[in-house]
């Protein structure tokens, strides 16, 4: 563990001076992970310096999302306003306070089953339908450009109802008929840049790659290198590379992208792209480098970690890729009963896996098949019960590894006949205790 310890350390006067920087800049998000981490390894006073970084950063961070509730619960998305409370709450601390939020977070619940129940109510009468209230597409649509920053939401402002009716069915998952309705736009001659990049997103999650590649480029640099939304997840030379890993170019993806992807140009969503890119080149080392740099740097993005351990494991280095994802969800998960921040079931998955290739780890293994259980409300996939049929394999049931392979196959070939939400699949080999818990 000595090689992580010191892999997750830094300069905390260094940190807190970036910190500082970083929220003057309004962005505490980053300003967090930097003041946290100078917490844990500060002195005397740079201890009492980082303590206060720490409370300013969340007391900021409370206040955005505070304020994003309030925007949300205005425009009756009852759902939306209830995550960015419970965001909130992970950020303060007072009691008070807190009591306060969690008393707001129970009556936005109680607004969100009410209004959830009446949208599914069905008419009595066919003279009734014209009374069912439908969400209103335009409210809709601001609510979404508010997640995208300033400068980006203005090229969203003048845009036809088309484009609006579009986007809102793009963020509501249905890609066909945004797609189609962006396409008649572009063929009409409107190929101004925010229809042309969402057009680019429908066809990068509809796998039509080589187009949304073509899009991509034709907007990069009207938008530029930097993050579109506020959560900093999306920007477009993320979306491109995106593309470009699906059409199996990774060599691609690193020459164009270069110093964007390194972790001190601070964009973690591009550094995990940059990993992907090396480890789908087989380089391990070289992504292992990359991307101890960049956990190191972020913290909290558990893909970051997910993607270094990948590294390691893939380096022939299984412990240390333990040892990796261990540290990622500690301290909530170390025991085997995770709370927040939200587990990451790609990490639980693989780090499952790394214990089933290790002497004595079985209590492990069934601790963290019953986290991912758990999190799943038994609706396993095809990949969760391979790792169950192993588990089995490893503690010398035969028949249950063999019970869990066919459903593995079964699964993997028919996923469509996996329980629906509200059933549960619970399977052999959790434990009375442990299949009650869940």
């Amino acid at each position: 563990m000595g090689f992580f310890k010191k892999l997750f350390s830094g300069d905390p006067r260094q940190d807190l001076e970036r910190a500082r920087e970083w929220m003057d800049k309004g962005e505490p998000d980053r300003a967090l992970d930097l003041a946290q981490r100078a917490a844990r390894n500060a002195v005397g006073a740079d201890q009492e310096r980082a303590a206060k970084m720490v409370a300013e950063a969340q007391a900021a961070l409370a206040a955005k999302a505070i304020e994003r509730a309030s925007q949300s619960l205005e425009s009756e998305y009852f759902d939306d306003a209830a995550e960015w409370l419970r965001g909130a709450l992970e950020y303060v601390e007072a009691p008070e306070q807190r009591r306060e939020l969690e008393a707001r977070l129970r009556s936005i619940e109680i607004r969100a089953r009410e209004a959830e129940d009446a949208a599914y109510e069905l008419p009595d009468h066919e003279s009734d339908v014209e009374s069912v209230t439908l969400l209103d597409p335009e409210t809709h649509y601001q609510a979404l450009l508010g997640m995208l920053r300033d400068e980006v939401a203005d090229r969203y402002e003048d845009l036809p109802a088309a484009f609006r009716n579009a986007y809102v069915d793009l963020n509501e998952g249905e890609h066909e008929s945004a797609l189609a309705a962006l396409d008649a736009l572009v063929a009409d001659g409107d190929d101004r840049p925010a229809i042309v990049l969402e057009r680019g997103r429908c066809r990068l999650l509809l796998g039509e790659y080589a187009s949304a590649v073509g899009d991509f480029e034709a907007v990069w640099e009207t938008f530029g290198d930097e993050p579109l939304d506020f959560n900093r997840e999306r920007s477009v030379p993320a979306l491109w590379a995106e593309a470009k890993l699906a059409l199996e170019e990774p060599q691609a993806v690193l020459d164009r992208l270069g110093e964007l992807g390194d972790p001190s140009s601070d964009r973690p969503s591009l550094s995990a792209v940059m990993g992907r890119a090396l480890i789908a080149i087989d380089d391990p080392e070289g992504a292992r480098r990359l991307l101890a740099r960049a956990a190191s740097r972020f913290p909290r993005r558990a893909d970051l970690s997910y993607l270094l351990a990948s590294a390691l494991a893939r380096s022939e280095d299984p412990v240390a890729a333990i040892d990796c994802l261990e540290i990622a969800i500690a301290p909530s998960c170390a025991s085997g009963n995770c709370a927040k921040p939200p587990k990451h079931l790609p990490s639980l998955r693989l780090l499952a896996g790394l214990y089933l290739m290790q002497e004595g780890s079985e209590e492990r293994v069934q601790q963290l098949l019953t986290l991912i259980t758990s999190e799943l409300g038994g609706r396993l996939t095809h990949e969760d019960y391979g790792l169950l049929a192993r588990h089995h394999q490893q503690v010398g049931e035969p028949e249950a590894a063999e019970q869990a392979a066919a459903e593995a196959q079964r699964l993997r070939e028919q996923p469509e006949t996996a329980p629906k939400p509200g059933a549960l699949n619970l399977p052999r080999g959790l434990g009375p205790a442990k299949r009650a818990a869940l």
